[in-house]
């Protein structure tokens, strides 16, 4: 089995989350082996990284050909604006370092404490007073919520780890996103680049000496939510449901579910007639706003739906019988409710509710069919 290159070490892919929850780590070691998430999109941006590292489009669709074409014109934009100031000839040399190649960060003693992996790098290959680097990140797709550039922690963490690995002096840092046939950029001067090596090592101490997880919006993008109960009780804040609709998939309310602590189950289980209680009230209350109180929450009225139910049974059919439909046949579309029925039979007989439920109860069972129901939760 291929050994994690991580080591099981915060990793620049995911320096973010580890900045925003100093527990993360320290929960991840705690749990199996947890595979990052895949889906469709994740796949692709696998197989286009792969193609761009080669150079080479080979298996690519029509439409992520584009978006590989489009991402080399974007390495030539930016390496071709980085190299433009650098005098011609002289003793200055500017090298592409291995591609998709991992750094490692190391502590005072020389342990690993983190590494990261840049798609592509440059530097400057010299004794010269300036040495610069330049190191490109490819976001294959959409990407949308993907943090600018200038707040990005994964850019900072390859910052330093270049910085450190070429002893440089000025790094710039870019996000390259074909979909969008833009580039997002960082540039690290030296002083720039020291307090990004001390913001880094702010983070790896936080993560060692104060291990506190702390929940909010990155728990979604996080591979250890569904074991965190932190996260769990974040996601059920109805503050936070109610900015989910479309995030929180049947799927995901199962794996959240399934790592649950039991007793939680049980607690949010008890609560559901109340919960549901509030809801409607909550509804109600809503209701009685008008437009314009409503419009400054964001919601408005709209089209109310309208039920079409047959209401005079009777001429319905006698209808359809004329229309040549046996009444056999009708009564496969025909249902008796024991409530309408029992009206029917205390008006009929002048017998109470109870008594006329009984009547039914004595003198229609022959012509009832028991289905019987899945086995209810009770308390003991």
């Amino acid at each position: 089995m291929n050994q994690d290159p991580r080591l099981g070490l915060p990793s620049a892919s995911s320096f973010g989350l580890d900045a925003l929850c100093s527990g993360r780590q320290d929960l991840l070691q705690s749990l199996p082996d947890v595979p990052e998430p895949k889906d469709e999109d994740a796949e692709r941006g696998t197989k286009l990284h792969a193609c761009w590292e080669k150079e080479d489009p080979t298996g690519l669709d029509s439409e992520d050909t584009e978006i590989y074409e489009r991402g080399l014109k974007l390495v030539k934009t930016v390496l071709d604006d980085w190299l433009n100031p650098f005098p011609r000839g002289g003793q200055i040399q500017v090298k592409e370092g291995e591609r998709e190649q991992r750094f490692y960060l190391r502590d005072e003693s020389g342990s690993i404490v983190a590494s990261g992996q840049a798609d592509r790098h440059w530097y400057s290959n010299t004794v010269h007073e300036k040495r610069e680097g330049l190191l490109l990140d490819f976001k294959s797709l959409w990407c949308k919520s993907l943090t600018p550039a200038e707040l990005n922690w994964q850019l900072l963490l390859l910052a330093v780890q270049l910085y450190q690995e070429y002893e440089l002096t000025h790094v710039r840092c870019a996000l390259a996103k074909p979909m969008f046939n833009k580039l997002d950029i960082v540039d690290y001067n030296a002083d720039d680049l020291k307090q990004a090596e001390y913001a880094v090592n702010q983070v790896l101490w936080s993560i060692k000496h104060t291990p506190q997880r702390r929940p909010g919006a990155h728990c979604r993008h996080c591979k250890g939510a569904t074991a965190c109960p932190e996260a769990k009780a974040w996601t059920l804040l109805p503050s936070v449901q109610s900015g989910a609709l479309g995030r929180v998939t049947p799927a995901m309310a199962v794996d959240f579910v399934e790592t649950m602590h039991l007793k939680d189950c049980v607690k949010i289980w008890e609560s559901a007639t109340s919960r549901h209680n509030i809801e409607d009230a909550i509804q109600d209350r809503l209701k009685r706003l008008s437009l314009g109180e409503l419009a400054e929450l964001g919601l408005t009225f709209g089209e109310p739906k309208v039920n079409t139910p047959i209401t005079d049974v009777e001429g319905c059919c006698n209808f359809l019988t004329r229309s040549g439909i046996h009444p056999h046949e009708l009564y496969a579309a025909l249902k008796l409710t024991k409530g309408d029925l029992t009206h029917v039979i205390q008006c009929k007989f002048g017998l109470t509710k109870k008594a006329a439920e009984q009547w039914i109860k004595d003198k229609l069972t022959p012509f009832m069919t028991d289905k019987p129901c899945e086995r209810p939760l009770v308390k003991i």
